[in-house]
């Protein structure tokens, strides 16, 4: 039997199972009827739901123009720069499309719950392109770089701190610099409701904080490199989605800081002109736990902590249809910040969705110790604010010390910290012991 006599449903499945995009061309001028079953639109939904993440409310028409367009876009391949050029805006967009639509509706026997087309096509862009290679290396402050690439490359951290990937670190004396400026000149949000997100800051923590985890000869390279896999950062594992929600349970988590000296002198010269030493191996690679069951909504939030935080004061932002996205932030206690005998208290609350990415989160904390009955001492706080990435597993933002007058926070002593996910209760267990007591402190 010759191959223009075989039924077109088979053909068609031919179609489908064909790996390579010029070996399908190939095959379609092979005759009529191969021809025909390639155009037909069920097969092209099958081979997108083969390579992507399918979701639902998508022709077959439409998956077939997108199929292609994505297919187009890959093979001409992509130099990135600034993000400005043509080939390099498209190629940006069209992985902005794969983080929003991963984990969509794929109802594919061959992938397990935790694992996305999706991810594995964004992960061979990376290894194929520059993307992570040119973060920040145009220097400080560079407006033609375009958002949406600053935007990818900060949502891609977890693979900037893949050192098997061995990306390159440019500039990080300026994000030193960067991370270690006043809050007032600084923000991480701004805007109204402080809900404009400072995307230059955040990837400047995630340039700072690479650099130790990932260098040789820095001082947490080796505690980095002893981590587990499951312990190390990791990519979303479901749908990227707008509102808030909760975190997960067990975390790692590193801070710097410099002397009051050396804070000093890098706040007055200019950027890049001096490298200061940070202290990042006091504590090393921390433990954390975060606690976000409904009891902890029972524990009264202190007005001490409010009013350095504002955690509960910003107003919902609005969606398109001038509609609130979320009724009130999400509470949550923590305990492992610095060792047993120091504990956190905040919140989470929605970010809108930015360069068409959604799943923004503020995370504000206030970290504490307890005197011997179990009450906060108001000489031990530390202020935490920082952005909780798409998908929710990395954290980076500034510590500081809160002045009596909350006025004056804006100078105050800070620096820069780094959270990522660990897991759940059925991935890993620090073998945590702590619990809250009834004056509403962690015991």
């Amino acid at each position: 039997m010759t191959l223009q006599n075989l039924p077109i449903e088979l053909h068609q499945h031919i179609a489908v199972y064909i790996e390579s995009d010029k070996d399908l061309c190939a095959f379609t001028s092979t005759c009529r009827q191969t021809h025909a079953a390639v155009l037909t639109p069920g097969v092209w939904r099958k081979r997108f739901a083969r390579r992507y993440d399918l979701s639902s409310g998508q022709s077959n028409q439409k998956l077939k123009q997108v199929y292609q367009w994505r297919a187009k876009i890959l093979a001409q391949g992509t130099i990135f720069k600034d993000g400005q050029e043509a080939k390099e805006a498209r190629c940006l967009e069209l992985m902005r499309d794969l983080i929003v639509e991963s984990f969509g509706t794929n109802s594919s026997v061959s992938l397990r719950s935790d694992q996305s087309h999706n991810l594995e096509q964004l992960h061979q862009i990376i290894l194929r392109t520059n993307l992570l290679h040119i973060i920040l290396r145009n220097g400080f402050n560079k407006p033609l770089t375009s958002k949406l690439l600053l935007t990818l490359q900060l949502a891609l951290t977890h693979w900037s701190l893949d050192v098997k990937l061995q990306t390159l670190i440019f500039g990080w004396e300026i994000s030193q610099q960067v991370v270690y400026q006043p809050i007032n000149e600084a923000p991480i949000f701004s805007g109204t409701s402080s809900v404009a997100i400072n995307i230059e800051w955040l990837l400047h923590a995630a340039n700072f904080f690479k650099y130790h985890l990932t260098r040789h000869d820095q001082s947490l390279y080796d505690p980095f490199m002893d981590l587990e896999h499951h312990e190390k950062p990791r990519a979303w594992k479901g749908k990227i989605q707008n509102g808030v929600q909760n975190l997960s349970r067990y975390w790692k988590g590193v801070y710097a800081y410099l002397t009051d000296t050396d804070l000093e002198r890098i706040r007055r010269i200019k950027p890049g002109r001096k490298i200061i030493i940070d202290v990042v191996e006091d504590q090393g690679i921390q433990d954390v736990e975060f606690d976000f069951s409904a009891h902890v909504n029972n524990i009264p939030w202190p007005e001490a902590f409010e009013v350095h935080l504002h955690s509960t004061d910003k107003k919902p932002f609005m969606d398109a249809h001038q509609s609130s996205v979320t009724a009130k932030p999400l509470r949550f206690e923590a305990s492992g910040l610095d060792g047993p005998d120091c504990y956190g208290s905040g919140y989470i609350q929605d970010l809108p969705p930015f360069q068409g990415i959604p799943g923004w989160q503020r995370f504000t904390m206030m970290k504490y110790s307890l005197d011997e009955d179990g009450f906060w001492l108001e000489n031990s706080l530390w202020a935490y604010e920082g952005c909780v990435l798409p998908g929710g597993q990395i954290i980076l933002g500034r510590w500081w010390a809160p002045h009596a007058d909350p006025a004056q926070d804006g100078d105050a002593y800070s620096g820069p910290f780094i959270f990522w996910c660990v897991g759940d209760d059925n991935e890993v267990d620090f073998g945590s012991d702590s619990g809250y007591g009834s004056n509403g402190s962690p015991t």
